[in-house]
């Protein structure tokens, strides 16, 4: 903005004094009281009293009336607010488009020439906005001097009627609807200037709309009802004239980040008097199309970016160092190549994080101050939220569809969004039952009036957050749950700002944090090409670079981070609360307490019922916040370490709906809070070496592991919850890849594998194997840890295949391109090859990682529990896995690999496999049954196999391991020839003795309802631990519908027993 052409006028320091002032008129008989109100009319005015050549002038006709009418009246010699009124009208209505001469007193006798050389005689007469302002200015010079002719008392009377005129006449000006447009540039010109002193905002601008607001309050609450509307009329006309300029010059604030303090020191007084004013706050949230963006033009509602391009709030908001690629950022001048200064980058980061603090900080403070100063302002800044997330709704499915949506706001306003929300719900941030009972969870059950959005985005009869709650999946399902009708009154401010900030968080921070995963892995792959002097590859490096650490000042802004660990804190015990529906009698933020309860908390059908009205995303935010964390840089949150009561509570929400599926009827979401309870493992133990090089969290490594040893509901709950999880995912009936499936049961191997030997842990896991052995003796059921022990199995069966073929096929891809047969491809080829090379190798190094995985859980498990996995139901199950997976591990196929060549780049670790399944064979020797039956295993079992077995392991200096397996070996031989002399045995058996799948004499025969075949229990009951099905016709069948053969069975035992019959 260039410089103010009439900062001159501006002065207050320069004014007509009585010795410096005009004479006044000859024939006036006007008393020394009359003559200094007149002088300092004249002061303030700034014009003389004297009659020219060609006749009198407006001011001296108006002042010669006025003192004819006083002297008539005998009245007051004291000027009234009407008179005021009446002089400035007079003196306003001789301003005309052609200029005429009036005698101006420029301050200090400096000549101001307008734009085109207009000459300082006819400012005035076309410029009547600048000349009430300057008028105004002199009249606070006037109020200061200590020379003025009038006195003090006298002084303060009549500046308030003055202003109070130069006020109503400024605002009457602006709302004038008849200007032509000459006219209208005119005035537009005059608020450019008003509000700008040089290259920033007027703060004495500012006061005088301050001033003028305080008169029409008091003139409002003064007028008559009847009278009021138009009034405000008038003044919702000029307001939105006001806000225009000031959107105007905001309009170029969120492309500059340079200028955040600019925004804060100058912009936002202004828009905190347009939102805090009694009189100005209820005009622009109801009368102001800067407030709530317009509809458009063919009468459809906006969309969800005018919020950020259209409105003040939403323009102060955009304001940050997360700028779309083709606009500069707060690290647009680093080059960001090798050698970059790292203390640069960090200070401009600070910079950054302070500037967006404050830039929130200032905002909610207003927006607060706006909602407590009346109810009618705190509904239009809600509506005005909820709107905003309304129609940026499809960022979310865009986000997740990787797309980009032109249409919505971006992302660095929604996280100074999301961080304002929190600001303003800082007050009840804290998880007591006081706060917790405030949280109305059928608020979000509400089945709103009007769903679609209407012209007028501020209808009382649109609800845009409960229009979008309501339609969103739920956690569970009762039968009463269509939706709750809206009621006369709403809930209360603490609801709908919990609902608001949640439903923020997860349309704007959670988006925001994958985009920051997502270029972090992006900058990792640029930096492994390894030449990063490449000319192509240095320009990547550097967007790269410049986009991660914009997202990382923003994204990681620990003020924010700190904001929104308080804030889960407190959902999750409010979910927690929600299950428990006890009235507060139980502190849901104590595991010790919550142990007590009576499991399942599904039991009490009003904990059902409120977990029907709660959203799912409300549950799925807790871990996309978890995996946020994880990715900031341990530096800036380091205040986290600190936050072991908020990941306690955040550990007991996950172990409570984790545990209960009536409470949570999504396993694919219960599974994603194992995800979370990975994300807060130590990285340490056994588990590290599960961890990718790039995770990291900062919250220290003690912390962790005290969150878990001490937890009492985890230790109580968490191992059943794990299995239940797993079973369930399984048994969905959605059909996923492995890349799919493994995204869950990878966190779920690992909570398990580092859970399993720590104190209270192992003894529920060790109950949980007990019992499914004794539930399936005593009732033909299959048990919860039966069925992830079999799970279990055909993972690893099921991944060993697939890494087999990949792994094939990749040493193929290695071997074509180090031959140079590559070379000789075209550009289209060349292309394909590269891009099978890199999805070949990311999926065979997912399905290495699983396999390891997988086989290591299986490896811990049959150490502890034999019994379970030697059980009549899992013992032929685990011969066969085993002896497979040696088959695979010695085979042809992965021999004849190149073990320098792909295993190091797919982290295939064959000597580890071969370790944990040996390690298996010699836990389970000793199990009922168990050596018998890896001989019994016709698919797999070979003595050459175990021989074979044998010499790798010494080849890998297992000395101890060598022993073992020897002495194993020893048992299977002898076993083996015990089997032959059976197998003649029972070759001689009857056909009806013969159980029709494996072809061995049944020891339980079973007849299943829907064939009518009979089988070996056991043989069925192995089938139905993945297909509740009979496999004869496909009909349903479960445990409980077999039919006991006893007649056969008692001809089977007195067959055994009869020698002479075999």
């Amino acid at each position: 903005m260039d410089a103010n052409p009439f900062q001159q006028l501006f002065q207050n320091s320069h004014h007509v004094s009585t010795a410096e002032s005009p004479a006044t008129t000859p024939g006036l008989n006007i008393q020394r009281d009359e003559e200094e109100e007149h002088l300092f009319l004249q002061n303030v005015l700034k014009v003389t009293l004297s009659v020219d050549e060609e006749g009198e002038d407006g001011l001296f006709l108006a002042l010669r009336l006025l003192s004819e009418r006083l002297a008539e009246d005998d009245s007051s010699v004291l000027l009234k607010r009407s008179d005021m009124q009446v002089v400035l009208g007079e003196r306003l209505d001789s301003f005309s488009a052609e200029p005429t001469p009036v005698r101006l007193v420029p301050a200090g006798n400096v000549t101001v020439q307008l734009e085109g050389g207009a000459p300082v005689e006819s400012l005035c007469t076309t410029h009547s906005l600048v000349y009430i302002f300057a008028c105004w200015q002199r009249l606070q010079g006037e109020l200061s001097s200590t020379s003025a002719a009038v006195s003090r008392a006298k002084r303060s009377s009549m500046a308030e009627d003055l202003s109070c005129a130069l006020s109503e006449k400024f605002m009457s000006l602006i709302a004038e609807q008849q200007l032509s447009v000459p006219q209208q540039e005119l005035v537009n010109h005059q608020l450019a200037v008003l509000f700008y002193s040089g290259s920033s905002l007027s703060y004495e601008f500012f006061q005088f709309l301050k001033e003028t607001t305080a008169h029409y309050h008091k003139a409002l609450q003064e007028m008559a009802i009847e009278n009021r509307d138009k009034l405000l009329t008038n003044l919702s006309k000029a307001v939105n004239f006001l806000l225009g300029h000031l959107r105007a010059g905001m309009e170029s604030l969120p492309g500059n980040f340079q200028l955040t303090p600019t925004v804060v020191s100058e912009y936002l007084p202004f828009v905190e008097c347009f939102l805090t004013d009694p009189v100005l706050s209820v005009v622009t949230l109801q009368f102001s199309s800067y407030f709530l963006p317009p509809p458009l033009p063919d009468g459809r509602p906006p969309s969800g970016k005018a919020f950020e391009t259209q409105s003040i709030l939403g323009i102060l908001l955009a304001c940050s160092c997360i700028r779309p690629e083709t606009e500069r950022n707060a690290f647009s001048d680093l080059s960001f190549q090798q050698g970059v200064d790292i203390s640069r980058v960090t200070l401009i980061e600070t910079a950054v994080r302070q500037q967006m603090n404050q830039l929130c900080q200032a905002i909610s403070k207003i927006l607060i101050s706006s909602c407590r100063s009346n109810p009618t302002n705190r509904r239009f800044i809600l509506q005005w939220f909820a709107a905003c997330l309304y129609l940026n709704k499809d960022r979310l499915k865009s986000f997740l569809l990787h797309q980009t949506v032109y249409t919505c706001a971006g992302g660095g306003f929604f996280l100074n969004l999301s961080h304002t929300l929190l600001l303003m719900c800082r007050p009840f941030l804290k998880p007591t039952h006081k706060w917790l009972a405030m949280i109305d969870p059928e608020y979000s059950a509400f089945k709103a009036s009007q769903d679609t959005p209407p012209i007028a985005l501020d209808s009382s009869t649109w609800h845009p957050l409960l229009s979008t709650l309501h339609a969103e999946p739920k956690l569970c399902k009762v039968e009463d749950s269509a939706g709750v009708e809206l009621p006369d009154v709403l809930v209360g401010f603490t609801t709908e700002c919990f609902f608001l900030a949640l439903r923020c968080l997860h349309v704007g921070l959670h988006p925001a944090g994958e985009v920051y995963r997502q270029v972090d892995r992006q900058v990792s792959q640029i930096q492994s090409l390894g030449n990063l002097q490449d000319e192509r590859v240095v320009p990547l490096l550097g967007r790269a670079l410049n986009l991660l650490t914009s997202h990382s000042a923003h994204v990681c802004l620990p003020s924010l981070l700190e904001l929104s660990m308080k804030f889960y804190h407190l959902t999750s015990a409010w979910l927690i609360s929600c299950a428990v529906s006890d009235g507060g009698v139980v502190d849901v933020t104590k595991p010790s307490d919550l142990a007590l309860l009576t499991w399942p908390l599904s039991e009490n059908q009003e904990a059902v019922k409120k977990m029907a009205m709660i959203p799912e995303f409300v549950l799925e935010a807790i871990t996309d916040f978890v995996k946020l964390v994880r990715m900031a840089p341990a530096r800036t949150v380091e205040l986290l370490e600190e936050s072991f009561d908020a990941l306690s509570t955040i550990v007991s929400a996950c172990v409570v709906f984790m545990s209960d599926k009536k409470l949570v009827r999504n396993p694919h979401l219960r599974a994603k809070l194992a995800v979370t309870l990975k994300l807060l493992l130590p990285e340490s133990g056994q588990y590290a070496a599960t961890l990718g090089q790039n995770e990291r969290y900062p919250v220290a490594t003690v912390t962790r592991e005290r969150l878990f040893a001490t937890h009492e509901l985890a230790r109580l709950h968490l191992s059943r919850g794990l299995l239940s999880v797993f079973v369930d995912t399984e048994s969905s009936g959605e059909t996923e890849t492995l890349e799919q499936k493994y995204q869950y049961r990878d966190p779920l191997l690992a909570m398990t594998s580092y859970i399993l030997p720590l104190a209270g842990y192992k003894e529920q896991f060790e109950a949980l194997a007990n019992e499914s052995v004794i539930w399936f003796e005593s009732s033909g059921e299959v048990h919860v840890f039966t069925r992830f022990a079999n799970l279990l199995v055909n993972d690893a069966v099921a991944v060993i295949d697939e890494t087999v073929k990949l792994l094939t096929r990749f040493q193929e891809l290695e071997k074509e391109k180090l031959s140079g047969e590559w070379q000789s491809l075209d550009q289209s080829a060349l292309r394909k090859k590269v891009e099978e090379e890199l999805r070949v190798k990311k999926r065979t190094t997912v399905l290495c990682r699983v396999t390891s995985t997988t086989v290591h859980c299986l490896r811990i498990l049959c150490s502890q529990f034999v019994r379970a996995f030697t059980c009549s139901t899992m013992l032929d199950r685990m011969v066969a896995f085993l002896n497979y997976f040696l088959k695979q591990l010695l085979g042809p196929d992965i021999s004849a690999i190149d073990s320098d060549l792909v295993f190091k780049d797919v982290d295939f670790k064959p000597d580890q496999l071969m370790k944990d399944i040996v390690s298996m064979y010699l836990s389970l020797q000793d199990g009922e049954g168990f050596v018998e039956a890896v001989v019994k295993d016709g698919r797999s079992y070979s003595r050459a196999l175990l021989s074979q077995a044998r010499a790798v392991l010494a080849t890998l200096n297992e000395q101890e391991l060598v022993g073992e397996w020897f002495d194993m070996f020893q048992r299977v031989q002898d076993a083996e020839l015990k089997l032959k002399v059976i197998e003649t045995a029972e070759a001689k058996a009857p056909a009806e003795f013969l159980d029709p799948i494996m072809e061995t004499v049944m020891s339980d025969p079973v007849r299943l309802p829907g064939s009518g075949t009979v089988v070996d229990r056991v043989t069925i009951m192995r089938h139905l631990l993945t297909d509740q099905s009979d496999p004869f016709n496909r009909s349903p069948l479960t445990p409980d519908m077999l039919q006991p053969v006893p007649e056969l069975q008692e001809r089977i035992t007195a067959w055994r027993q009869n020698p002479a019959a075999k």
